[in-house]
């Protein structure tokens, strides 16, 4: 996923292509994604570019949650990235 990000943001004419989607489109992501679609008429779009920004807003919602299913996890990841303990 870096790989992705230093391409885009030091390069003005990079493009997000299929393999950048199938980076992307793993673990929970998927899930949730064709959860979301699931028993609706909503298709999901394969666009490359359609599936960063989904995955954009996803990201942002799982760090942006203080106190959702996933925010113990995400604290201790943060605190083990710096070097404190709980």
């Amino acid at each position: 996923m870096n790989k992705i990000r230093n391409r885009l943001a030091h390069n003005l004419e990079a493009t997000v292509n299929e393999e950048d989607a199938t980076v992307l489109l793993q673990g929970m992501f998927k899930a949730f994604r064709e959860a979301g679609a699931s028993g609706t008429e909503k298709q999901i779009s394969t666009n490359p570019i359609d599936v960063l920004e989904e995955f954009a807003e996803f990201a942002s919602s799982m760090l942006h949650a203080p106190s959702g299913q996933h925010s113990k996890a995400f604290s201790l990841a943060l605190n083990e990235l710096s070097g404190r303990a709980d």
